[in-house]
């Protein structure tokens, strides 16, 4: 952006330094005003994307860490190629976790954003996926778990971090889809060796 900025500024002086005719001069200085239209609502646009995208991300971290009313992005070499948030309250005492993680199943990644908090699973949300149509929809749906009340994603909630995450054991799978249902549980375990590692980082640096 900022050199997009720089050669407008540099377009406006060579058009200013070689118009032989009034003219040239007027559509040069059109030209410009018409440049620097569109990098004003690129840079409108940009801001609307940004604040709606925070307003989403936010909703989505209160749904995670529910008693957490601000969020840092953790910065640590370990971390590798997670994506970690530490959930704060107003007086900046720590909630728990947010973190990111991607499982390979048969057909792709499934993304999951997982919260953590007390040695608990708060909540689970699925981010993207590359199964069969409408498996998203049926993790969040009771109807996957026949003689459920609860749908798939919603029994990891409140779900102790040192349990097994086996389908069949202490998973119930959603129907038809085992497999998948289990690759969901082993991100959710990945999530969880994560915050060990980082609550024990914390409690060596803040005991």
């Amino acid at each position: 952006m900022k050199n997009y900025l720089q050669n407008i500024l540099n377009l406006f002086t060579k058009v200013n330094r070689n118009s032989s005719s009034p003219d040239s001069l007027f559509l040069g200085r059109v030209a410009l005003l018409c440049a620097l239209a569109l990098l004003i609502t690129s840079l409108i646009t940009k801001v609307i994307v940004n604040y709606r995208f925070d307003k989403q991300q936010l909703r989505c971290f209160k749904t995670l860490t529910p008693q957490a009313s601000k969020y840092t992005l953790l910065k640590d070499s370990s971390l590798k190629n997670n994506t970690v948030y530490c959930g704060q309250n107003e007086k900046d005492e720590f909630i728990g976790y947010i973190i990111k993680v991607a499982s390979r199943s048969n057909n792709g990644i499934i993304k999951l954003l997982v919260g953590i908090t007390e040695d608990k699973v708060t909540s689970v949300i699925l981010l993207s996926n590359n199964e069969p149509p409408g498996f998203g929809d049926r993790l969040n749906s009771a109807r996957s778990l026949p003689g459920r009340m609860f749908s798939f994603l919603g029994q990891f909630q409140n779900k102790s971090i040192y349990d097994m995450y086996k389908v069949n054991e202490d998973i119930s799978p959603v129907t038809g889809a085992a497999n998948s249902s289990q690759t969901v549980a082993d991100g959710v375990k990945e999530a969880i060796i994560l915050y060990k590692k980082l609550e024990e980082k914390r409690w060596q640096t803040h005991p």
